[in-house]
């Protein structure tokens, strides 16, 4: 055991080299102090998205009530000041979250635009 408490356990995965180049990517944009801390907090987001999708499937209504909650928030931020006030209600994580989301379709556009050139 660490000194945190906490066991670290050392896995060999393979990996493609274009998954390896987007993943250092992002661990050095966003500034991780090392590799292995990048790929944990990639991990732990990907483990959370599955948890989201495993709910998401078990509960129909969820979905829904999510959308709802979401085209209210969009609403909302189309006022600049509601927009401010919408903001500083949302915690880091979810910031984050909306971060990813905002990055992946920004990608998309680009990579859409790329390829109509």
């Amino acid at each position: 055991m660490n000194i945190s408490g906490i066991e670290k356990i050392t896995k060999n995965i393979r990996i493609s080299s274009d998954l390896n180049a987007n993943v250092m990517e992002i661990i050095w944009n966003d500034g991780f102090d090392n590799i292995s801390k990048g790929y944990e907090y990639l991990i732990k987001i990907g483990v959370e998205i599955h948890q989201h999708r495993v709910r998401l499937e078990s509960d129909p209504e969820l979905e829904s009530k999510i959308k709802g909650e979401f085209q209210e928030m969009i609403e909302k931020i189309t006022d600049e000041k509601a927009m401010f006030c919408e903001l500083e209600k949302i915690s880091s994580h979810k910031i984050d979250a909306l971060k990813m989301l905002f990055s992946m379709e920004q990608e998309k556009r680009y990579r859409e635009k790329k390829s109509n050139s």
